[in-house]
């Protein structure tokens, strides 16, 4: 339940923020083939600080764990899936946010289901051994 809710908790911070950098980085190209060094760049700037962040044990966030590899993720994920060269296309980005923050709440509601029938469970339960 512990690990449960913690990557139940990680999925607005890193999924949401994810698919906004990704996002700002297909902003940046704007379906013009022009801007690919600077979005290489960028990119390698963004990926090569996530990954200093995650090796360095006093930068590393410690509240989500795995928090830069997930938002490494979070961001290449989308990026590869919706960025090409047919223009600017928000759609998909927007779509992968709803989806993933219905995953939040359905996975939210099932966590409080979960807890309230163990808890009712171990009530049960220690009730009969009285």
């Amino acid at each position: 339940m512990k690990q449960g809710r913690a990557v139940v908790k990680s999925i607005i911070p890193v999924q949401i923020s994810g698919c906004i950098i990704a996002l700002a980085f297909h902003w940046l190209l704007l379906g013009h083939q022009n801007r690919v060094l600077l979005f290489v760049v960028l990119l390698f700037t963004f990926i090569f600080t996530i990954y200093y962040f995650s090796f360095n044990t006093e930068l590393r966030h410690k509240e989500i764990p795995n928090f830069e590899v997930s938002l490494l993720n979070a961001v290449l994920i989308p990026l590869t899936l919706y960025t090409g060269s047919n223009g600017f296309m928000l759609e998909p980005f927007i779509r992968r946010c709803v989806d993933m923050t219905s995953v939040w709440f359905i996975l939210t509601l099932l966590l409080t289901c979960l807890a309230y029938c163990l808890a009712k469970r171990h009530h049960q339960v220690m009730s009969l051994n009285l």
